[in-house]
């Protein structure tokens, strides 16, 4: 996707992931795909899985499936170091609090990606559901406390929700 808009390579993942269609929001500013390593985290996990990985970043992709905090602080502060970017699902108390570890032990861009709907190459429904992509601007931990970042994260993520739900019903 390097060169193409967001908007082209999210409408390429739609028809790669069957007949549903994909619309966006990027708050981000930035041109897509990241080439240095970041924080994502997202409240669905094939935003990991598919979009991440495919559009949004260069870098190896690295999701954590162990979340005991000395284990992924560790190990994934490593990950980021060797300039691989992270992906955590957010709402799960544990990958939150390892993904708050890790963005203030390491300081990367933390990227907030919120979905509303799932793209379902099997689904027989005509027409296809849409799925609504919202990207949030990347910021950095500004506390040194975990529960004060964790709950950072929870507000622009709600926030993203919040708009998903009104660029969905203004379309």
């Amino acid at each position: 996707m390097k060169g193409e808009n967001l908007g082209t390579g999210l409408q390429s993942l739609a028809r790669r992931s069957g007949r549903t269609r994909v619309d966006y929001l990027d708050f981000s500013g930035q041109r897509w795909p990241l080439a240095a390593p970041a924080l994502f985290v997202a409240n669905q996990r094939w935003v990991l899985d598919r979009l991440v990985p495919r559009e949004l970043t260069a870098c190896a992709l690295v999701t954590p499936t162990r979340y005991g905090t000395h284990v992924t602080a560790t190990s994934t502060a490593d990950e980021l170091t060797a300039g691989h970017s992270l992906g955590f699902v957010f709402g799960a108390p544990l990958p939150t609090r390892a993904a708050a570890l890790v963005a203030l032990t390491v300081n990367p861009p933390i990227i907030p990606v919120v979905a509303q709907g799932t793209p379902d190459p099997s689904a027989r429904v005509r027409p296809q559901p849409r799925v609504r992509v919202v990207i949030g601007a990347p910021f950095y931990a500004e506390t040194s406390s975990i529960d004060e970042l964790v709950g950072d994260i929870a507000v622009v993520m709600r926030h993203l929700e919040d708009l998903a739900v009104e660029f969905s019903s203004s379309r």
